[in-house]
């Protein structure tokens, strides 16, 4: 029995095809395995690059007030090394409302110091919280001056927003 007619033509193209796939296996791995130390000191491989990351401070100064300039982050040695200042009545700010139940409370914050206050209740800078009453709050101070605090103080108060707008 001859096998070359035993066989079909399509057999003969699937042997030729798994023939041509062992080949290529074999050289492939023959080709990964096959590398003595000598030649590994020749091969470039690509290694990752390790990255360094520099972490950047946000600049300083407080994002809501208008005409905001960014302070140089470059301080001199002069000005790190002077105490600092107290804090006084101009440098506070009105930072939130927050209402627990019927209770509101009024936070206060300069530099380095947080304020809460509730309605008649006094403090040495702020004065005695007198009234809170939507975004504001009034203070009184030992001397009689009363002063209105905002919360988000907008620069033209005659233009009302999408919110005061009442809908048709």
């Amino acid at each position: 029995m001859k096998l070359g007619k035993a066989w079909s033509s399509e057999h003969k193209l699937l042997a030729m095809a798994c023939g041509l796939a062992m080949v290529g296996l074999v050289l492939t791995y023959w080709q990964i395995h096959s590398l003595s130390i000598a030649d590994t000191s020749k091969t470039a491989f690509n290694s990752p690059k390790g990255y360094e990351f520099i972490e950047v401070a946000p600049p300083p100064g407080n994002i809501f007030i208008e005409g905001r300039r960014i302070a140089s982050r470059d301080k001199n040695k002069d000005e790190e090394a002077r105490p600092p200042k107290e804090a006084t009545t101009s440098d506070f700010v009105l930072a939130s409302i927050i209402e627990r139940g019927h209770k509101s409370i009024a936070i206060f914050i300069a530099d380095n110091k947080r304020i809460s206050l509730s309605p008649g209740q006094q403090d040495p800078l702020i004065g005695k919280l007198i009234l809170l009453r939507g975004n504001q709050a009034t203070t009184s101070l030992a001397d009689g001056t009363e002063k209105q605090w905002k919360l988000f103080p907008i620069s033209n108060p005659g233009k009302p927003n999408k919110e005061e707008t009442p809908s048709s």
